[in-house]
């Protein structure tokens, strides 16, 4: 399933009026993924939990209100963070490279 149906589904849109902002919010959330030490081929490559920082920062940027914002973004600074200080799984490296 790609991304931009994984974050629609989590936040329940069945329209497309904002497949676009989804799209830039799953970009902008890879770059911040590599802006904050993430290796760059780590985040290229996708996997289980590069999606899930992405649709977490995607859910942040279409949060309701401020508290449950701040929930995301602190999840989403953690996963980043964890992603950050882990290598590269070989379960990552093999979806890569089948996907």
């Amino acid at each position: 399933m790609a991304l931009l149906d994984t974050v629609k589904i989590a936040k329940r849109i069945r329209h497309q009026r904002l497949d676009d902002e989804i799209r830039r919010h799953i970009a902008t959330a890879k770059a911040e993924l590599i802006r904050v030490g993430v290796d760059e081929d780590v985040v290229k490559a996708g996997g289980a939990l590069v999606d899930e920082a992405t649709v977490t920062f995607c859910l942040m940027k279409l949060a309701d209100d401020q508290k449950e914002r701040d929930g995301l973004d602190e999840a989403f600074r953690i996963q980043a963070d964890n992603l950050r200080k882990s290598p590269p799984s070989e379960a990552d490296a093999e979806e890569a490279e089948e996907g």
